[in-house]
């Protein structure tokens, strides 16, 4: 059950509700929500469901009447349903579902997930945040179970909620899928000898990480222990290269090497863009100037999501306009800024002008976007576990992000991307990627295997029996029991 029926959660909780009713052991699943302006209509919510999953619109309008409505379909189902889970995702839900659960005696059937919890977010003003958090906490009195979607987000439940009983159930993409999407110049040069340090991934240790088994197994901020020893070397800065140089494309000296082939095309899957001058396009439009007879390579950035204050717009202006000073010095390179997605545009500031906006895209579009990005640049004020960087890095983009909850989940700082705290340090670790294309290939080759080892959806619904289990929920040892019986692909880890 969720009223956040649109964006991230919508498509995590339809994910979860079709891979639990297509397990060979069918259980009945119903996904209920209540809509909001932006939510797709019933009959799509029911294509990313599956036709096995029993979806039920609980409110038409998306007034304030919708929460009522809420109140009415949470009651009914605690009161009379003989469900043996009942999973409440998001804020709004999570809260009246569990003060319902406690009213007609349900709760131990009860269990919530944030996706997010509103006053982990930064930049947040004190007293929203001390609102939020109390309202967290008086919840956790009347019913204290969670079950979490990134170990950071546990982690915050752990330090500003006690008495919380919690269990970890990351996200989960189809990387399979995903994987048809990434183009054919996401994949390492093999000029080097194996193992040999080329920016942040040795070939053995891509090699060797991508021989793991697609469990889905949670893993923390900066990689397992078994990831930092397959892959222990280290981004080394422009000072650390021979005579101080920087590798563009792994040539000596800092020397560019787009070998052209048929119409144009370059070696590493780029097209000269026609322009002469670097710099951020500003809204897409072709910027001239610069060197002489010089064609300039266009490189794209990207963002995914709504524009929303969660998502910190402002900042990813800001780190676009630092970017189109530093790159006003490199004649030979400019950057396209474009946020997948819709939103509040205003939010972008003063610096709008560099940035293009999609639009909402249609699942399939938006992957071919991704694919036909470089980078992902994620600003956010705080995460559960973002799908959007889970589809990013599956496809096989480096990611560049703030450090903040949920996102330092999936990248691995200096191996998939980078982390910064502040729209300078962003702004560099994208600089270095757009000039480096060793290195940004490197990282994304990194990046697709990391999501298959650690993200891939086939072991989702056993996974999420066993954090049903590992909390005590009603019913849950049977559905554990029969679906041992019918194992997927992957294994069941157990929840600490």
């Amino acid at each position: 059950m969720t009223d956040a029926s649109s964006g991230g959660v919508l498509t995590s909780v339809t994910t979860l509700a079709r891979q639990q009713a297509e397990h060979p052991d069918r259980h009945e699943v119903i996904f209920a929500f209540v809509p909001r302006s932006d939510t797709p209509a019933k009959e799509q919510i029911q294509q990313l469901t599956g036709p096995r999953v029993n979806v039920q619109q609980w409110s038409t309008t998306t007034t304030i009447r919708r929460l009522i409505d809420l109140v009415h379909g949470l009651s009914r189902t605690l009161a009379r349903t003989q469900c043996d889970v009942v999973h409440l995702h998001s804020s709004r839900a999570g809260f009246l579902g569990r003060f319902i659960a406690v009213a007609v005696g349900g709760s131990a059937r009860v269990v919530y997930s944030p996706h997010a919890f509103a006053f982990a977010q930064a930049g947040m003003h004190p007293h929203k945040r001390a609102i939020y958090l109390t309202l967290e906490r008086m919840a956790v009195r009347w019913d204290s179970k969670l079950i979490l979607v990134s170990e950071t987000e546990r982690d915050v439940a752990t330090k500003y909620l006690p008495g919380s009983r919690t269990a970890v159930l990351p996200n989960a993409v189809n990387t399979a899928e995903l994987l048809g999407y990434k183009k054919p110049s996401a994949s390492p040069r093999m000029s080097q000898p194996a193992g040999a340090r080329i920016g942040t991934v040795a070939h053995a240790a891509v090699a060797q990480q991508g021989t793991k088994a697609a469990t889905g197994n949670q893993v923390r901020s900066h990689g397992s222990r078994e990831d930092r020893a397959a892959t222990d070397t280290l981004v080394r800065p422009d000072s650390a290269r021979p005579n101080g140089s920087r590798n563009q494309g792994g040539t000596p000296n800092g020397t560019r090497q787009d070998s052209a082939g048929p119409n144009g095309a370059r070696a590493d899957g780029s097209t000269p863009s026609g322009g002469q001058a670097g710099g951020v396009t500003p809204n897409g439009a072709q910027q001239t100037g610069g060197l002489p007879g010089k064609a300039a390579t266009v490189r794209t950035i990207v963002h995914i999501g709504r524009i929303a204050e969660q998502k910190a717009p402002t900042l990813f202006g800001s780190v676009i306009q630092l970017l189109d000073e530093r790159l006003a010095e490199v004649p030979d390179l400019a950057a396209r800024a474009l946020w997948l997605g819709e939103g509040d545009r205003k939010l972008l500031g003063s610096n709008a002008r560099f940035v293009e906006v999609s639009g909402w895209l249609a699942p399939d579009e938006l992957r071919h976007k991704l694919a036909a990005a470089d980078l992902v640049l994620f600003t956010s004020r705080g995460e559960g576990m973002p799908l959007a960087l889970l589809e990013a890095q599956a496809i096989g983009l480096p990611i560049v992000a703030s450090k903040v909850t949920g996102v330092t989940d999936i990248v691995d700082h200096g191996r998939t991307g980078f982390l910064a705290d502040t729209a300078e340090e962003l702004a560099d670790h994208v600089f270095t990627l757009l000039r480096d294309d060793e290195l940004r290939v490197q990282m994304g080759f990194a990046a697709s295997h990391r999501s298959a080892a650690h993200f891939d959806q086939r072991s989702l619904a056993q996974r999420s029996l066993q954090a049903y289990l590992s909390l005590n929920l009603s019913g849950a040892a049977d559905s554990i029991s029969s679906m041992e019986r019918h194992p997927t692909h992957g294994s069941i880890e157990e929840t600490k």
